[in-house]
């Protein structure tokens, strides 16, 4: 979810890309808390994918501080040590 008129990124499509050519990171912060069941976000559909992360942040619909990567541990693990 990005821009001021709530658009959305074509995800189905963005993970038929990354079927091919690597992984997909969805940055969730808008979405977080407010969108998907229980807003587990607008990617819930991908969850469980080995090659997806998402992204999700605390601060804003949670309430809280801090944010968490969601994904397949190859790919946190990727992460925590590239990042």
């Amino acid at each position: 979810l990005y821009s001021m008129d709530g658009d959305r990124a074509p995800l189905a499509d963005l993970a038929e890309l990354a079927d091919v050519h690597g992984f997909l990171v969805v940055d969730e912060a808008h979405a977080t808390g407010v969108f998907g069941p229980q807003g587990r976000g607008l990617a819930h559909d991908l969850e469980g994918r080995d090659n997806v992360l998402t992204l999700h942040t605390l601060g804003k619909a949670l309430g809280g501080s801090g944010a968490l990567i969601c994904g397949p541990k190859l790919l946190r693990d990727f992460m925590v040590n590239r990042s």
